[in-house]
């Protein structure tokens, strides 16, 4: 999940929970990234470098699918995010999801 704000923390992601005990239920092994909270332990996500930061992150993992989820208020890092991932990796499978993308 991208940053929705750089001063407020917005909750807990219940809709990447849900999704991600579903995939583990069928045996698929699942990683949050949850960006708005870790600016709240590590200030350094706030910035400028976010996308490609989070982008280096989330291929250290090195996943073949990529879930990103979007709001109105985070929409554009969602996509600048999916762009640097692709640029990076131009393999790997990302999907939007959340209330914007719906």
């Amino acid at each position: 999940r991208p940053l929705l704000s750089p001063t407020e923390f917005n909750g807990y992601p219940l809709n990447l929970l849900i999704l991600a005990s579903a995939l583990e239920k069928n045996k698929f092994s699942v990683e949050i990234c949850d960006y708005d909270f870790l600016k709240e332990v590590e200030p350094d996500w706030i910035g400028d470098e976010f996308c490609e930061k989070a982008a280096i992150h989330i291929l250290t993992k090195e996943p073949v699918f990529v879930g990103i989820t979007a709001m109105c208020s985070n929409y554009i890092l969602a996509l600048d995010l999916a762009s640097k991932l692709k640029a990076k990796s131009p393999n790997i499978h990302i999907t939007l999801g959340g209330p914007h993308v719906s």
